[in-house]
């Protein structure tokens, strides 16, 4: 991998760490702290399928890299849970 490939990739998951630290603090304690738990997060990835768009998935935090480059997950999880239908990837 190039360097300035890796640089691309380092900046997408501090983008997304730093997008989920913001978005932490603005919501002080509401339903999403209750998803932020002991180094973990639930997010909804995306699956590509019409019929269900997303999967409810919990990772730690140093598993998020692996989807830094997926723009269609939604990172973190809504409070109301993964979107069921309306997939627009």
């Amino acid at each position: 991998m190039s360097f300035k490939r890796r640089q691309l990739k380092m900046f997408r998951t501090i983008s997304v760490m730093v997008l989920i630290a913001l978005t932490i603090f603005a919501c002080g304690s509401s339903g999403i702290n209750s998803q932020v738990n002991d180094g973990k997060i639930t997010i909804c990835h995306a699956t590509g399928n019409a019929t269900a768009p997303y999967t409810e998935t919990t990772l730690d935090f140093n598993e998020l890299n692996g989807h830094s480059d997926h723009q269609d997950d939604l990172i973190p999880a809504p409070v109301s849970g993964c979107p069921v239908s309306s997939y627009n990837g």
